[in-house]
């Protein structure tokens, strides 16, 4: 299956619920839960708190910078299905956007 979306998000800003949003409508996803309960990943989450925290603003203006406004979406949760479906083409679904927060995704404490 060839790559179709790419979402960057920082921490508590709805990354979870777009994550389970994409999957209900079919676009299969990567979530930095994924790395966190993967202990190998230690690497990255060094990374991730390092690097990409500290650049995640001056990132989003170079994507802006880079990509068509046409192929680009700035989206956050609160604004619900009907942007993301639009953007994507998709039929707006019935049921509620997914309102997910990590601390329901994992079972356990974190410890790094």
């Amino acid at each position: 299956m060839s790559l179709k979306i790419i979402g960057a998000g920082y921490r508590r800003t709805g990354t979870l619920s777009t994550y389970t949003a994409l999957n209900s409508l079919g676009f299969p996803c990567y979530h930095m839960f994924e790395v966190i309960e993967n202990k190998e990943n230690k690497t990255y989450l060094d990374f991730w708190n390092k690097v990409a925290i500290a650049r995640y603003n001056e990132h989003i203006e170079e994507v802006k910078a880079i990509v068509p406004r046409d192929k680009l979406l700035i989206f956050s949760v609160d604004q619900g299905w009907e942007p993301l479906c639009n953007f994507l083409g998709v039929q707006v679904p019935e049921a509620d956007f997914p309102t997910s927060t990590i601390e329901l995704r994992l079972k356990k404490p974190l410890l790094i």
